[in-house]
Formats: C-alpha cells, structure tokens, sequence
C-alpha cells in the first residue's frame, strides 16, 4: 500500500495501545424483534477515515452506540460480539444529554460557526452546560480503559473539552485531537461566548491536528490573539508554548468599544495587550485584535503576563499540525474492480440511456451546497441545450440530523427543486435529475462512482470531502472528471487535476459542467492520472502515520506540502 506500509504499531516509538474517542461509534445498537440488541456498521466519513487504521493497528473505540433506550450491560454485552479487530466501548447518554450536546451545543453552535455560517447559531447557555458534561462522562469511560502507555486519540468537534477533563481526573495519558471540520478565522471564533473555555481546552491536549495549513493557521492567530503563547517553527508542524498556568487564567476585556481608536484616527496608546502597547500614535487602519467588519470586538487578553525567564521554565509545548486526511485507497480501488461491481455500474449506465453521468452524493446539510448545485445544473441546462437527453444529474443525499428543524427545511426546498427542474426539461425517454434519499451501501456506492463520467461536489465550505477522494479511488479506467469546490479541503491536494469550482457562482459551475462534458478523453484521463496519484500516496494509513509518528518523533509529518487553493486572474 502506496501510502501506508506497515502496521502502525510496530515502530518502536509508536503508541502501545490507541483509544480512539469520537462521539459515536463505528456501528449502531438497534433493538430486534425478539428484545435482543444488536450492532449494525454506521456510515461516515469518519468512520470510513478511521476504521482502517483501527482494523490494523488494534485498540478501543469510545463513543456513543446511537441509542438512549439500551441497558449499559446490553449494551455491553452486544458490542462484544462485533468481530473487527479491536474493542468498542460505549458511552451510555440520556435523551437529554443528546439534546444538548449533540443536537444543541455542536450542531446548533459549533458546525455552523465553524463553517462561517453565524446567522444559523443557537447561542443556547445550558447547551453548554450540558456539552460540559457530557465531556466529562467521555473522560470517565476513557479512564477506565486507559493503561499506561496507550495513546488517547479524540476526534472532531464534540469532544474538545476531553483533555481538559481527563486532566481533572489525574489521568496522566498523551492525548491528540483531530478537527475534521474547518477551525474558523479569528473574527468568527471570537463570536463565540466560550471562546475561551474552547481554546483553553484544545490547548490541554499534547497534538492538534488540522485538515489544511488554512486551519492551522486559523487556530494559531486565535491561539496568539488570546493567550500568552510563543509559536516556534513553520510548514505543516509547528509548536505552540505557553505556561501551564495559561489553561487556567482568568480572562477579561482588554479595551473597551468606546476607547477604540476609529479608522484614520490618530490616538494615543490606550491599552497593553499580552505585555505591550497594541496601537499608539499613527494613523490606525485596522486596529490590532478588531474585526474589521465588527468594531468593538476586541480581542479580550489573559490577565497576567510572563517575561522570557519565566517562559522558558514553566513553558508546555502544543505540537500543531496540519494532516489532510485520506482514504482507503486500496479497498475503494480494488472493490471497483470487482467483476459483480462492474457488473453493477454497467446496469446503472443502461438504466440512463448511456447518457453521460454527472454523480452528486452528500451528507444532508446545508454546507454541501445543494441547492447550489441544482440551481448550477438547471443554469446549465437553459444555457447549454446541447446538454438536453445528454446529460443526467444523480443526486444522492444521505439522511442526516433529520431531529433538526433546519435540516427538514432543507430537504424539503431540496424536493421542491428537483420537481421544478424536472418539469422543466424533462423529455421522452429522460429525466434530468435522479434524487434519492438514503443511505448507499459501500458496494452500491463504489458502482455509481465506477458509472459516473463526472463527479459534482459543491460544498460552502467542507473539512476534507472523502467523496471527491473516494471517485479518484474508484476511477480504474481513469476517464473521470472531478468538478470540485475550492471551499472544500480536498482542494489544497487535489487542484493538480481538478476542475475547480465557486459554489456560489452559478454561471461560473454551470460553464464547468459544460466543460465537463465536452472534455477530450486525452486530458480526462491526464487529470485522473494525476488526482490517482495523490490520493493512493497520501492515504488513511499515511494520514495516521503521520499524526501517530509526529507524536512520536516531534517530526514534521511526511506528507506533501500543498497550500490551500487560492483563486488567480482568469480561473
């Protein structure tokens, strides 16, 4: 395997043991018939990222089982009879618990503020309590399991108080975090009203790690703004130092709205942030620690600071690092091969008439840019009637957080548009949009990737995006092209053969379709070569070695360094 040789565990500086804590579990606990309880496998992008190196590696699995009515030793009792390679743990929580802390505090305040979407947060205060809690039952489980020696490994955004806790309790173990999703620019974090407990908390873990050098950065210029740290180092791995007593400093306003100097005023020095003077005599274009769009958000300032003397001595150091994630590029593409999957793939080409496939599958959620994309293909057929009984958009969106209002809303305005643009343009023999909603099977998956002429991601902003890696993986015949958005994460490593994408102009993806379809096949295949190569070097396996080894090593990680997309003149 290109990008992950080895089992993880056999360098001798690696963890003994991994603990692997996300908020849910790899499978989920459904109640049969006959009363009995049983683990059915969970979907995801993060179990799709982590099963691998858990299947290969060995450890425990702690999370939540996906239900609140299971007896813990059920419960128990259930998940041992799962065969997979390595231990699940559950973390039993109350309908309450799940109200408001996965319902509530991370996905009605953490995901959308993290994909700069500040107008849906629900700035609830016992979501917080409750998220608070429910952190600390993650930590109690976690040390329970823990033996010395083992590595703690959490994951994503709902469990970013863990260190903390696990500190509270004594438990002297190494820990990582992971943030699959985006981390925020300052003047979006700041927005926040625990700001400072967030970034305390991540700051107690030993390693942070980003999904592009855009959210490292990000979490830096808060961590710089807001603490007392020293940043050291640069590229994919830095160090952030700060004094141990940082994590549990007081924090309060440093200024005042009123005191602000205003844009091209000059004003004299009123007040010292981490130690010195921040603005003083000059004109002032954009004041220190101010939100340009925002003033009045200042940037509040640890009450205490420490000269270098006392930093060297009592200094901790935060390795932090950015680790685009992958896939398991070896089961995607070897399953694509598979004669029953192509098989598969070819009835679904005959199904639509052999017309070309333009494939769209995505999480319900309204950072996938959905409607976005339906508004691009319907431009696209209005401009373009070449594209007419040519072209067919299969869209797959898998349930998600359907308890949510908002997300209800969306399906709903989703329905609504794929009706309009079928009425629309549907002809003999052809219907221009394909919609299903449920979840794909991974076989079923891999066919309609191994079917699709092109693949349509649209994302207003995405962590990663596994799907746009998963269609390279199964492109064996490498004729494919991959219309990406360059607000997804995957646009950093995958620009090499991509066509990229803003979601938000219409025309602009809507001209990419077009040229999508009238692709020559020479330069289809020279971009798939290319998109294949990245993604079977830099796979799930070299993604955990690398976060695994920097831990061990203080290394920089051995992953190719690419910058995030940035938009030029004529793109």
């Amino acid at each position: 395997m290109a990008g992950g040789q080895g089992l993880l565990n056999e360098d001798k500086t690696m963890p003994k043991r991994t603990l692997i804590v996300s908020n849910r579990l790899p499978v989920t606990l459904t109640q049969r018939e006959d009363d009995r309880w049983e683990a059915a496998p969970s979907s995801g992008g993060l179990v799709s990222a982590l099963e691998p190196v858990l299947k290969r590696c060995g450890g425990v699995w702690i999370g939540w089982p996906g239900t609140t009515e299971c007896p813990r030793e059920a419960a128990e009792h259930a998940l041992a009879a799962v065969a997979n390679g390595y231990r699940c743990k559950p973390v039993m929580l109350s309908p309450e618990e799940v109200q408001g802390f996965y319902c509530g505090f991370s996905n009605e305040i953490i995901w959308p503020l993290f994909h700069d979407l500040f107008t849906s947060c629900n700035f609830d205060p016992e979501y917080w309590a409750i998220y608070r809690r429910v952190n600390r039952k993650f930590a109690a489980v976690v040390a329970q399991e823990y033996r010395e020696g083992d590595y703690v490994w959490v994951h994503d955004y709902h469990l970013m108080g863990l260190a903390r806790e696990l500190q509270r309790l004594e438990v002297g173990a190494r820990t990582g975090f992971f943030l699959h999703i985006p981390f925020p620019p300052l003047e979006m974090f700041l927005k926040l009203p625990w700001r400072f407990e967030i970034l305390r908390s991540l700051l107690a873990f030993d390693a942070l790690g980003f999904q592009t050098a855009r959210d490292q950065h990000n979490f830096l210029a808060c961590a710089q703004a807001m603490f007392d740290v020293r940043i050291e180092g640069s590229g994919p791995m830095m160090r952030l130092r700060l004094r141990d007593d940082v994590l549990e400093t007081w924090c309060e306003p440093a200024v005042t709205p009123d005191a602000l100097p205003k844009v091209g005023e000059t004003r004299a020095p009123v007040v010292q942030l981490r130690g010195e003077s921040r603005f003083g005599e000059g004109r002032t274009q954009n004041p220190p620690a101010v939100s340009p769009a925002h003033y009045g958000m200042v940037v509040p300032m640890p009450r205490n600071s420490f000269d270098d003397a006392s930093f060297g001595r009592q200094a901790r150091t935060v390795h932090v690092g950015a680790f685009p994630i992958g896939i398991d590029y070896e089961a995607i593409a070897t399953m694509a091969a598979r004669d029953d999957v192509r098989a598969k793939a070819a009835v679904l080409r005959a199904d639509l008439s052999h017309t070309q496939i333009i494939l769209g599958v995505d999480r319900l959620d309204y950072t996938k840019g959905l409607i976005n994309k339906l508004e691009a293909f319907r431009n696209a057929l209005r401009r373009y009637p070449d594209l007419h009984q040519k072209v067919t958009l299969v869209q797959h969106v898998v349930p998600s957080r359907s308890d949510i209002p908002e997300y209800r809303r969306l399906r709903q305005e989703l329905e609504q548009r794929v009706g309009e643009i079928n009425g629309e343009f549907t002809a003999s023999g052809w219907v221009p949009v394909h919609y299903m909603y449920h979840s794909l099977e991974l076989e079923d998956l891999v066919a309609y990737y191994l079917a699709a002429d092109i693949a349509l991601v649209t994302s207003l902003k995405d962590g990663m995006n596994l799907v746009a890696k998963e269609y390279c993986a199964a492109q064996i015949k490498e004729n494919g092209v991959l219309i990406l958005s360059e607000f997804a994460g995957a646009a950093a490593q995958l620009q090499c053969g991509a066509l990229l994408i803003n979601p938000h102009d219409i025309a602009g993806m809507a001209d990419c379709i077009h040229q999508a379809v009238h692709m020559p096949f020479a330069e289809r295949q020279r971009r798939m070569q290319r998109l294949r190569r990245v993604v079977r070097t830099e796979d799930v396996y070299c993604w955990a070695n690398a976060f695994l080894g920097t831990v061990a090593t203080h290394e920089a990680p051995r992953l190719g360094r690419r910058e995030d997309f940035r938009p030029h003149v004529g793109h």
